[in-house]
């Protein structure tokens, strides 16, 4: 089951987990002053429906759903815990990662299986909808660069391939 419909489904858990958590960290963040940046994984779902593509990190954010809901809110926590204690951060907004062993049934998975199976691929406003997947080694790679760039020192980044077809 993807994560956000497990959020949808499992909405205390996932605040258990989203939320919760991130404060945690935080607060032992916190209890580092010699931390030197806190990044925090977020979400491409924090935009809700994409108005243009690819989507800049200065676009309106509107989640549709409790999962892009949550994550945009532990940005607010990252921010705000930064505000009134110092502590260094980059946010990172992965879109639609996948990759070796990824089988939780996201849209790259069932179109892969649909195919594979001789299935139609049937996409709603296919006229209007896009999708950028990103390979797991490529985001990895943009949150290591995100976070040690001195130029992204309290920036928000979005990390994906850059190409919206679907």
């Amino acid at each position: 089951m993807p994560l956000a419909d497990m959020a949808i489904e499992f909405s205390e858990e996932a605040l258990a987990c989203i939320i919760n958590r991130t404060v945690n960290l935080l607060e032992i963040a916190r209890d580092m002053p010699a931390i030197q940046r806190s990044v925090y994984i977020s979400s491409s779902m924090v935009y809700g429906d994409f108005e243009r593509g690819p989507i800049p990190e200065d676009a309106t954010t509107n989640p549709k759903e409790i999962y892009g809901g949550m994550k945009l809110a532990g940005e607010q926590l990252v921010k705000v815990y930064s505000q009134c204690y110092c502590i260094p951060f980059t946010i990172v907004r992965p879109s639609a990662v996948y990759g070796p062993s990824d089988n939780n049934r996201r849209v790259l998975h069932t179109f892969l299986m649909n195919a594979i199976q001789g299935r139609v691929l049937r996409v709603e406003n296919a006229e209007t909808t896009s999708l950028d997947f990103s390979y797991v080694k490529d985001v990895g790679r943009g949150i290591r660069l995100a976070a040690l760039s001195p130029q992204g020192l309290g920036e928000t980044f979005n990390i994906t391939r850059g190409v919206v077809k679907l």
